[in-house]
């Protein structure tokens, strides 16, 4: 809750609390891990990118010199460093690392389809953004979309944003055609789901607005 509310320094207080933890049971441990990645993801929030990205590899080592082998665990803490790593414009290495999360994850993935269709999406973003690789970018976006509607998921939020991020790789490759009635459909989902006045929304309408 403090970190939806934005008091991402309370927030970093308390997982530092927990990152502290004495006990070397397997549950103590997971849980410093847990806590250590939380602790890199609320400075990432916060725009220290170099900082969080230390401490997200600081939570990576952890986990792998006491052999922790939660897969959801692993998985999450390699798309939290792939996430800093496209803030410092290292496009390689947050390829190479959401990648891996997407490997890691393969076993669990009907487990937690959600996580694994955010990952997805997330693996766009390094080829996408910068433009290195559109058609690939393309191809993870339309399977983060299948991956929802697949196991439910079409309803929630971070479907309406893989749209919208696939419409821009669209734009992108010029495919305005392609890209009109996806952006509409995503206005609509984001009035519905966030309201009119929302971030997300107003730049949605933005992009249709240059379209």
């Amino acid at each position: 809750s403090l970190r939806a509310t934005g008091r991402y320094d309370d927030a970093i207080g308390l997982a530092r609390r927990l990152a502290v933890s004495s006990g070397e049971d397997d549950a103590s441990l997971l849980r410093r891990v847990r806590a250590s990645s939380m602790i890199g993801e609320l400075l990432v929030l916060k725009g220290e990118y170099e900082a969080g990205l230390a401490q997200l590899e600081e939570a990576s080592h952890l986990a792998q010199a006491h052999g922790v082998d939660d897969l959801l665990t692993i998985s999450n803490l390699l798309a939290k460093q792939s996430i800093a790593n496209n803030h410092l414009a290292r496009w390689d290495e947050s390829t190479r690392l959401i990648d891996r999360a997407l490997a890691v994850a393969e076993p669990i993935k009907e487990r937690y389809p959600e996580d694994y269709a955010t990952w997805l999406a997330l693996a766009s973003i390094p080829r996408g953004y910068p433009r290195l690789d559109l058609p690939a970018a393309e191809a993870l976006l339309q399977r983060s979309l299948a991956f929802h509607e697949a196991h439910g998921l079409a309803d929630n939020g971070q479907y309406s944003v893989t749209q919208g991020d696939l419409a821009q790789i669209l734009m992108y490759q010029g495919r305005f055609e392609e890209a009109e009635p996806l952006l509409l459909d995503v206005i609509a989902r984001m009035i519905d789901h966030y309201g009119e006045s929302h971030r997300q929304t107003s730049f949605k309408l933005n992009d249709i607005a240059l379209l």
